[in-house]
């Protein structure tokens, strides 16, 4: 499957607070390359909830798992609104903040 954009689901923020988790799992967990794990289903699930409540009222476009190749990374989600591109880092179940992470 090819993709036009580096996220596996990008949207306006509108239509992402508009849609049911179960239709944004089934774009996310379409075949990526990627193996999806139960911890990252979990992770999502958790982070849907969140990302709905921090972005009520705002406008812009929101991009889920979305790639950096030159970095060899993904990152959950970039929120780009207005003049502003934030990246947003999830890290359930985490127990501490490896070096790798605030990278």
């Amino acid at each position: 499957m090819s993709r036009r954009n580096a996220a596996y689901y990008a949207t306006s923020v509108a239509d992402f607070l508009a849609s049911t988790d179960d239709q944004i799992h089934a774009r996310l967990t379409q075949p990526q390359g990627f193996t999806l794990t139960p911890e990252q289903l979990w992770a999502w699930k958790l982070q849907l909830p969140t990302l709905r409540h921090a972005l009520a009222g705002i406008a812009g476009w929101i991009h889920l798992e979305f790639d950096i190749p030159r970095l060899g990374r993904r990152v959950d989600a970039i929120l780009i609104s207005g003049p502003a591109v934030i990246a947003i880092e999830f890290k359930v179940g985490a127990k501490g903040y490896e070096r790798l992470d605030y990278e």
